[in-house]
């Protein structure tokens, strides 16, 4: 094994550590209130994990129920990976990127695999720039592998999944999402298929740069977590 990657794998191994600690934690934990602050903690560290951990996070905060919504606000406590890196990652691949375009210096969204930035061109169209974390695909096998080898951690979520589903979901699809030229090509094939329907908003596909960087025209909209706020109450009423 290669220095890089046993490097790698301490430090996932240590980060994964903790979140084990955490899962047996709330479970044990001997009151509700206790238990629900295991749980927030657990939440928040897997957003900040990134890769699966957070996937999972975005997964299981789709639901209705009070635990659905620990995640949802853990959601809101990402902090992206700062510009000042990105710009210095992403101008060492494409050199002349930030000639064409500028950060309109709102905060990044941060995501399981990838950030979105709101870019300008040089006309002064906004567009919605898509950045891939660098190694995502050594980081999310690692992910998946170290979490079914943690029997607290894995039992956790697998009251939300099957044991197919878990490697199905996890593995395949995650794996799937990472090359970015096949959402590119999903979004044009909606954006012509939709664009004449005043009632169905698909962005404009951009600039595909490779398979970790896109563009798509940017649209205003909901965050997916205001969206399931509104419509949990929704469902209530």
């Amino acid at each position: 094994m290669s220095s890089s990657n046993s490097s790698r794998l301490f430090k996932s191994v240590t980060r994964f550590g903790s979140l084990s600690a955490l899962s047996g934690l709330s479970r044990l934990s001997p009151t509700e209130t206790s238990r629900k602050a295991f749980k927030k903690k657990m939440a928040e560290k897997m957003m900040e994990l990134r890769g699966v951990p957070m996937k999972l996070g975005q997964l299981f905060s789709m639901g209705s129920e009070d635990e659905a919504q620990i995640y949802r606000d853990a959601l809101n406590t990402i902090e992206p990976i700062p510009e000042s890196e990105v710009k210095l990652l992403i101008s060492s691949r494409f050199t002349d990127f930030w000639d064409k375009y500028a950060l309109c210096g709102e905060k990044a969204i941060a995501a399981s695999i990838a950030q979105v930035y709101k870019v300008k061109d040089q006309s002064g169209s906004c567009w919605a720039l898509k950045w891939r974390y660098p190694d995502m695909e050594k980081t999310l096998n690692l992910d998946v592998n170290l979490i079914g080898k943690m029997g607290k951690l894995a039992s956790q979520f697998k009251d939300h999944f099957s044991p197919e589903a878990f490697h199905n979901v996890l593995q395949k699809e995650l794996i799937r999402e990472l090359d970015f030229r096949q959402e590119y090509e999903v979004l044009s094939l909606f954006y012509y298929k939709f664009r004449a329907h005043e009632g169905i908003i698909v962005p404009k596909p951009g600039e595909l740069l490779d398979d970790s960087l896109f563009l798509s025209q940017w649209e205003e909209g909901l965050e997916l977590n205001a969206f399931l706020e509104v419509a949990n109450k929704e469902q209530i009423r």
